[in-house]
C-alpha cells in the first residue's frame, strides 16, 4: 500500500485497500463472523448505527495496515504534539519510531482503541463533532470504506474545520469500496491559531453504508 505525501495543509488523504478484502470484511460482517461484540449506539449526538468490535483472530490483515499507518503519520503526528505542547506549555514525549513500541505503551496505560466495523442504515448518520483529548491520544484516524457507492445513498463523509467565528468546509465525499479516508480528529495548528476539526456522516437515505473505523490512538489490535 503507498500513502500520498501528508502537506502542511492537513488536507483529506486517500489511500487504497483491496476490494476483495473489502469484500471479506463486509461479508463476515454480515454473519457476524470475526468480531468479539455487537451494539447498537443511538446517541443524543445524533449517532445511530450498528458497531461490531473486531475479535483478535480475525484481523483479514489489518495489523498491517495499522502498522502502515502509523509509520506513516508518525511524523505530522510528532509536529501536531510539538505544536499542542508549546501551546498548552506541557512537556511531552514524541510517539516513537516504532510502531511495537508505541503499540507497548498503549498496552502499559491500558489505553485501548478497538477496531470496528460500522453499519449505517437508512435514516442513520453522525451529528458534527471532535474527539477528545484523553488516554492515549493520536491526532488522526482513518476509515475503510466496505460499501460500494452504488449500494447506498447519502451517507456522506464531512470535514470540517473551525477558526475563530468561521466554519469552513474542508471535504464532503462519498466513500467507494476499498477507499481509506485519513483525516484529523480534534485540534491542529491553523495560521498559527487554533483550529477545531469536526468530522460527521450525513444521513444515510437509501441502502447501507459500512465502514470500518482505525483509531490509533491507544490501539493495541
Amino acid at each position: 500500500m503507498v500513502f500520498p505525501i501528508w502537506t502542511t495543509g492537513y488536507e483529506l488523504k486517500r489511500a487504497y485497500v483491496s476490494k476483495e478484502t473489502c469484500h471479506k470484511i463486509a461479508r463476515d460482517f454480515t454473519k457476524g463472523v470475526g468480531f468479539d461484540r455487537t451494539a447498537r449506539v443511538v446517541s443524543e449526538a445524533g449517532r445511530n448505527c450498528l458497531i461490531r468490535t473486531v475479535n483478535e483472530a480475525s484481523r483479514w490483515n489489518i495489523d498491517v495496515l495499522i502498522e502502515l499507518l502509523y509509520i506513516y503519520l508518525m511524523p505530522p503526528a510528532n509536529d501536531w504534539l510539538k505544536w499542542f505542547a508549546q501551546k498548552n506549555g506541557k512537556k511531552m514525549s514524541p510517539y516513537p519510531n516504532e510502531y511495537n513500541l508505541y503499540r507497548g505503551i498503549c498496552k502499559k496505560l491500558s489505553s485501548h482503541r478497538a477496531v470496528s466495523v460500522i453499519e449505517y442504515q437508512k435514516g442513520h448518520g453522525l451529528e458534527p463533532h471532535s474527539d477528545d483529548i484523553a488516554g492515549v491520544f493520536f491526532p488522526f484516524q482513518a476509515i475503510l470504506g466496505l460499501s460500494d457507492p452504488s449500494e447506498y445513498d447519502g451517507g456522506d463523509f464531512i470535514l470540517e474545520i473551525i477558526k475563530g467565528d468561521d466554519r469552513e468546509l474542508i471535504t464532503r465525499t462519498k466513500l467507494g469500496l476499498g477507499d481509506l479516508l485519513i483525516f484529523p480528529v480534534s485540534t491542529l495548528p491553523v495560521f498559527g491559531s487554533t483550529g477545531q476539526c469536526f468530522h460527521s456522516v450525513s444521513p444515510v437515505s437509501k441502502g447501507v453504508r459500512r465502514t470500518m473505523a482505525i483509531t490509533l490512538g491507544g490501539t493495541v489490535c
